[in-house]
């Protein structure tokens, strides 16, 4: 964690917890459409978009290859966030209350200044067990007045 101008700000490093996930739930869709009783054409595809699908999130939040990959944030009062990209500009917006946080997982969802949304998932591995606690912390109790 590193003090940034709006807040406290985080630094996310790749996830191995994140990328075993998404390997084995994408294999088990693949294993389950390869077993539908539909043309083998329909299976193809539905497996081609599962792996495509899982490809792309692996790259963009699990190994943070992407331009759009989000490498910190910064927290600030009144639910605001600062996404820092990896290589283009940082998006503002506010964190939505369908935020989840547990003590293996924490999903922020947030909705940009610009109206588009975005999750961002961090598992523990993400960061340092300090960081991860103090995350946690703050947002389990950042939106008690």
């Amino acid at each position: 964690m590193i003090a940034g101008e709006l807040g406290q700000r985080y630094v996310i490093r790749s996830s191995r917890l994140l990328t075993v996930f998404l390997v084995l739930s994408a294999a088990l869709l693949v294993l389950l459409i390869s077993n539908l009783p539909l043309a083998a054409g329909w299976r193809l595809a539905g497996a081609a978009w599962v792996l495509s699908a899982a490809g792309f999130v692996l790259l963009r939040d699990a190994w943070l290859r992407t331009a759009r990959s989000c490498v910190a944030f910064d927290l600030a009062p009144q639910q605001r966030i600062t996404l820092i990209p990896h290589k283009s500009e940082p998006v503002a917006g506010s964190m939505d209350a369908t935020s989840f946080v547990s003590p293996y997982l924490a999903l922020i969802n947030i909705t940009t200044d610009s109206g588009k949304r975005r999750s961002l998932v961090i598992m523990p591995d993400s960061m340092g067990e300090a960081d991860f606690r103090r995350l946690r912390v703050q947002l389990r109790w950042s939106d008690q007045g």
